[in-house]
């Protein structure tokens, strides 16, 4: 389900403290496309999750990260994901000031909220 931009910022409002990062799913993590550079990143980390099936490399924005996610097996979870939606957006990683607002808010407003991480 897409979503206006406008209409995010204002159901998360005042509890959006720190955007992290945004995360693209691929197909091969070798070919990341253009985003990488045209959003002037620099690379800084990355790795294989074996266990969750995915591979991963982060980039520095000048305020957040960029994260590719591609495949990792033949069992992996992006697999799916990639058949059912392509390559693109997979996920966004908000630190919020109220998590059981936020999670509401999201929800509210249609979104799947994923990996909550309350620490």
């Amino acid at each position: 389900m897409q979503h206006d931009a406008s209409a995010v910022a204002e159901g998360l409002g005042d509890l959006v403290e720190r955007f992290d990062h945004v995360s693209v799913a691929v197909a091969d993590l070798r070919r990341p496309g253009p985003l990488p550079g045209l959003l002037g990143g620099r690379f800084f980390n990355g790795g294989a999750e074996r266990p969750s099936g995915f591979a991963w490399a982060q980039w520095r924005l000048p305020s957040a990260k960029l994260e590719i996610v591609a495949p990792l097996g033949d069992d992996s979870f992006l697999h799916d994901f990639l058949r059912r939606r392509g390559e693109g957006l997979h996920h966004v990683t908000l630190k919020v000031t109220d998590i059981d607002a936020a999670i509401h808010a999201a929800r509210a407003m249609g979104l799947d909220v994923i990996q909550i991480d309350a620490s």
